[in-house]
């Protein structure tokens, strides 16, 4: 389990927020909004979930990053219909930038990674928990019954707990 972050990320800026990819973890396929080919690691569902949380929600109205990134089933079903509502770009300052994370469990089937976002001067911090799962050769996103792709959130006072990672 990860005790750091990972030493090899390098972060690009995706419309608004500032995401990890890494030569060792991943994404080593990035195709505009759309993220994969990450490591079978618990540090390759750490990026998948930095990754895909974002990506699959900055498309929109665009759902293909969502289909690529999100296990099919009805959660990905109602988020894809709440996407395709999206009627403008998500602008500065909208989405909270990575702060954080933490490895909750992790198999060879089945991650769930605790990420934080916000900023601690702010007193903004959150922190959610997502699910990945093992598909088809790559780490893919679990979707909520209700579209959501992480638990809600909480609001947490610091990093205490959690291994800082972020990009900006």
């Amino acid at each position: 389990m990860p005790t750091t972050a990972p030493k090899d990320v390098s972060w690009d800026l995706v419309n608004t927020v500032a995401l990890p990819r890494s030569k060792s973890a991943g994404p080593l396929k990035i195709d505009g909004t759309i993220a994969g080919c990450y490591a079978h690691t618990p540090r390759g569902a750490l990026m998948a979930v930095a990754n895909g949380v974002y990506r699959s929600v900055l498309g929109a109205p665009d759902v293909k990053p969502l289909k690529a990134q999100v296990l099919p089933g009805t959660g990905r079903d109602t988020l894809e219909k709440q996407l395709k509502k999206v009627d403008q770009p998500v602008r500065s300052g909208q989405m909270a930038q990575i702060a954080g994370f933490r490895v909750v469990s992790f198999t060879d089937q089945t991650t769930v990674i605790s990420i934080v976002n916000g900023s601690q001067s702010a007193n903004s911090l959150k922190s959610v928990d997502v699910t990945v799962r093992w598909a088809n050769g790559d780490w893919k996103l679990v979707a909520q019954p209700n579209g959501s792709l992480s638990s809600p959130s909480d609001h947490i006072d610091s990093l205490d707990g959690y291994i800082q990672f972020a990009g900006v």
